[in-house]
């Protein structure tokens, strides 16, 4: 379905995707990621950018398997600087799903 989606479905998904629980955010995310497209990749960055650990791991374990050739260079740091941050006090697995982003992003 999300393969399917129009520019303004993308839109309006990026509009109601904060108002979501976090549970559903990560359904989104484990979804999102089979998508290859910039839209797919953009919506999970955003939901990246939260304080709740499980839902940026869920993010950064589906960010290691895209395609991230289009990423910025400043997407890039920003999300390295967050894996940094979440790696001080990360569980061992964690540790691997964190390196694995980080060795992807280069």
């Amino acid at each position: 379905m999300l393969n399917s989606f129009s520019d303004e479905e993308w839109m309006e998904l990026f509009e109601k995707i904060d108002n979501y629980s976090e549970k559903a955010q990560m359904h989104c995310v484990e979804c999102l990621s089979d998508i290859d497209n910039r839209n797919s990749l953009l919506l999970i960055l955003k939901l990246s950018d939260t304080p709740n650990r499980e839902l940026f791991v869920t993010c950064v374990d589906s960010l290691r398997n895209m395609d991230l050739s289009s990423l910025y260079q400043s997407e890039k740091e920003h999300l390295l600087k967050r894996v940094k941050e979440y790696s001080a006090d990360a569980s061992k697995l964690e540790i691997i799903v964190l390196k694995a982003l980080m060795d992807a992003v280069g």
